[in-house]
């Protein structure tokens, strides 16, 4: 099987995991909609084949036999337009399955846009009533919210006010970054988060989700009389919500990973329905967690307490020594504190919250807050039943970043690239490249120090050298003295100008050592324009078989025409 068809196969198991919870129910109440990424990215290929167009083969599979009891949407964002964060639209409402009908819908999406999941879900859950019935959402994403919003803050909300609300999230070629955000919609409300990063993964993913409709039991189930507990720390009060439990066999297979186990459980204690055996009970509070190996016995009553040993780790970051905290566009990561052989932290939880506030298992920690592209770093250590706060100094500034067509002339606003590299040169010569952007004007936070940055426009650049100073705000122009060439090209004087088959080169006026110019671009297009820095340039087109080239000079702040005239005999 190849890895798009495991990809996808994860699909069709949360789809078949739907099914199986309500098979018995009324129709009305076994409803479900797929969530379905339709953004710029999903024109990316696997194995030579568009993520958009998997997507349609599987879907299109699904619906062959499918349950007549369950009724199914379909949902897409980022399909119509590339910049709304609005771009939402259910192009199957939920209802019977008719599959010309469904198919006709998925297969027109154009990926294009942006990633608003949380507005996604949101308008999902609305359209399930999910505040009246039972309500299953499956998302598919292969990236992040990219739309300012908080998709783990939406679905708590969205649980407390639901009557079974459940989001599955099937996310795949993921980075660590975007784990957190996507796996807290499952969490959050009970549903699975499966990855796939390779054909294993995605087999032992595929695996484990069919698990999940295998080992369902009734309520009757021997066994039920299991109550877990978790604490937070030994002594208290078991905790009433906030709690995330998972089953797995005690057993290792003979890759040294234990098959999960699907149990139903609340937010608080809970009484799982399992046969008899022994289970790893794994309880998370946030990013705290507890794992115990239980033995359930037929028709016997057990009670354990898993002990948390969780503290709380508030988190700040200020621009500078004594400023005002950072309020907004700050990125948390944490990592384990212990370093393996190779120098690496295992990765354990990102956030854009601020300040950000977590629960953790007592021990040391390395966080990492990231405000643009300013970074500061810190080893923190977390104690049970405490609250630890760190303020980590990121002693950043602001830069802004304009550029000039000439001196004293008009800004430029548009088609600009920017680049910022670290002030400092390797010996080679060469800078670390720290961000490049397309904004006009062009603003960064940058960690204080000096800066080498470059304005690109068309043909024409400019640099310069800048330094940051933390908490304050530098600004700085740089002067482009370019000017634009128009060229176009007749057969004859007097003639139509030529529409297309034009091959233009333009190359430096003064030769080289060696009789020869140095080339700038080649380019075949229609009537061009070109942005070049002030100078002689000359300037070839070639036309079937005839070429012709004439010498040019390009003034800054100013528009020259140059008009080619082909010679036929």
């Amino acid at each position: 099987m190849k890895k798009h068809e495991y990809i996808w196969s994860i699909l069709i198991a949360l789809l078949i995991t739907t099914v199986d919870r309500t098979a018995s129910a009324d129709p009305a109440e076994n409803r479900a909609i797929i969530v379905l990424d339709a953004s710029g990215s999903m024109k990316q290929k696997i194995e030579g084949k568009a993520k958009i167009d998997i997507a349609r083969g599987v879907i299109d599979e699904l619906l062959v036999g499918w349950d007549k009891k369950t009724e199914l949407g379909i949902a897409a964002y980022g399909h119509r337009d590339r910049n709304s964060c609005n771009d939402i639209e259910t192009i199957v409402p939920v209802g019977k399955v008719n599959r010309k009908t469904v198919m006709s819908a998925v297969n027109a999406l154009d990926p294009k846009g942006r990633t608003p999941i949380s507005a996604a879900v949101q308008a999902a859950a609305e359209e399930l009533k999910y505040t009246k019935n039972k309500a299953t959402i499956i998302l598919v994403s292969d990236g992040k919210e990219t739309c300012s919003a908080d998709p783990c803050k939406l679905v708590e909300e969205l649980e407390k006010k639901g009557i079974d609300f459940t989001v599955h999230v099937v996310g795949f070629g993921i980075r660590d970054a975007e784990k957190s955000q996507l796996s807290c919609l499952a969490k959050n409300t009970g549903g699975q988060f499966l990855l796939a990063k390779n054909a294993k993964e995605l087999n032992q993913a595929m695996k484990q989700t069919v698990a999940i409709v295998t080992t369902r039991k009734p309520d009757t189930e021997v066994g039920s009389g299991l109550t877990l507990h978790a604490v937070a720390i030994k002594g208290a009060e078991p905790l009433t919500s906030g709690l995330y439990w998972r089953f797995f066999e005690a057993k290792k297979g003979l890759d040294g990973k234990r098959k999960y186990v699907y149990a139903a459980c609340p937010s608080g204690s809970c009484t799982p329905k399992l046969t008899a055996g022994r289970y790893l009970v794994r309880v998370e509070y946030d990013q705290a967690f507890a794992e115990k190996e239980i033995e359930v016995k037929t028709n016997a009553r057990t009670e354990e307490t898993l002990v948390l040993n969780a503290g709380v780790l508030k988190l700040n970051a200020v621009p500078k020594m004594g400023a005002n905290p950072i309020e907004s566009d700050l990125y948390w990561t944490i990592y384990e504190g212990k370093q393996s052989i190779d120098g690496k932290r295992n990765f354990v939880v990102n956030r854009s919250q601020k300040p950000y506030t977590t629960k953790l298992s007592a021990g040391r920690y390395f966080v990492k807050a990231q405000y643009d592209q300013a970074v500061a770093t810190a080893e923190v250590e977390v104690k049970a039943n405490e609250m630890s706060e760190k303020t980590l100094v990121l002693n950043a500034g602001a830069l802004k970043l304009n550029a000039l067509i000439k001196k004293g002339g008009d800004r430029v606003d548009r088609d600009l690239y920017w680049t910022i590299y670290e002030g400092k040169q390797s010996i080679d010569g060469k800078r670390n490249l720290i961000v490049s952007r397309s904004q006009t004007p062009c603003s960064a936070k940058l960690n204080a120090g000096r800066y080498f940055v470059k304005a690109q426009y068309d043909q024409a650049a400019a640099t310069a050298e800048v330094e940051v100073k933390a908490n304050e705000m530098t600004e700085e122009t740089l002067i482009l003295n370019a000017g634009a060439l128009k060229l176009d090209a007749l057969i004859k004087n007097g003639g139509v100008p030529i529409d297309r088959g034009i091959n233009w080169k333009i190359y430096k006026a003064k030769p080289g050592i060696d009789g020869r110019r140095d080339i700038i671009l080649s380019r075949s297009t229609v009537i061009p324009t070109i942005n070049l820095p002030e100078g002689k340039y000359y300037v070839e087109a070639k036309y079937e078989k005839v070429s012709t080239g004439e010498e040019v000079e390009v003034k800054a702040g100013e528009l020259t025409k140059k008009t080619l005239i082909f010679t036929t005999k």
